[in-house]
C-alpha cells in the first residue's frame, strides 16, 4: 500500500508545498485514488490492483469501502462493482465478452480476493 500525508497548514513561503500537493492530487486522481482530510492531514490512499485485463481494465479492492465484500473493475468507460460472494454485478455495465473474462478470473481467485478484502476491512 502506498500512502503519504501532507499537513494542510505547512508551507515553505514560496508556495511550493501547495504546488507539490496539487501535482500529487492530480497524479493520484488520474489513477482513481481517494483524497481524505482528517486530523489536520490530507491523506491519499492507494487501492490494490489485483489484476489487469487487456492492458486497459484494473480489478481493484478499495481500502475504505462498504459491505458487502466486492471489487471494482475500472478502466475505459467501465466502472463495475462485483460481489465477491455471489460473483454478481452490484452496479455498472460492461461488455459481455469482458464480463465472461473477468468473472472467470474472479471465480478462479475468489478465495484470494476475499482474503485481501478482509485484510483491508478487518
Amino acid at each position: 500500500m502506498q500512502r503519504f500525508e501532507m499537513r494542510r497548514s505547512v508551507h515553505y513561503g514560496n508556495g511550493s508545498c501547495l504546488a507539490d500537493f496539487a501535482m500529487a492530487l492530480l497524479w493520484w486522481a488520474r489513477r482513481g485514488q481517494g483524497l481524505r482530510y482528517r486530523n489536520g492531514f490530507y491523506s491519499l490512499m492507494a487501492m490494490t490492483t489485483q489484476h489487469r485485463f487487456r492492458n486497459k481494465y484494473r480489478l481493484q479492492i478499495r481500502e475504505k469501502d462498504h459491505l458487502p465484500m466486492h471489487c471494482h473493475l475500472v478502466g475505459g468507460n467501465v466502472d463495475v462493482a462485483i460481489d465477491l460472494e455471489t460473483l454478481t454485478v452490484q452496479e455498472g455495465r460492461w461488455p459481455a465478452d469482458l464480463a465472461r473474462e473477468v468473472l472467470e478470473w474472479v471465480s478462479e481467485h475468489q478465495q484470494e480476493l476475499i482474503e485481501e478484502w478482509r485484510k483491508w476491512h478487518p
